[in-house]
């Protein structure tokens, strides 16, 4: 279940962000909730930032496959 694929706003509606695909992508709901449980969640920019240095270091996430 937390594989599930989700549709991961960029940008909050709270802040503006709109429900088109410039503004949507792909993400598994663990990665979703966690990004959103964050005080400040990071800008896309800085989250693919994050995203890219993970997958550099061979890892993405904590679950266990």
């Amino acid at each position: 279940m937390h594989l599930k694929c989700t549709g991961e706003h960029l940008q909050a509606h709270s802040e503006g962000g709109k429900a088109d695909r410039t503004n949507i992508v792909a993400a598994c709901a663990y990665c979703n909730r966690l990004r959103h449980q964050r005080k400040e969640p990071p800008t896309p920019e800085g989250y693919k930032a994050l995203v890219n240095r993970r997958l550099s270091q061979g890892k993405w996430h904590g679950l266990r496959l």
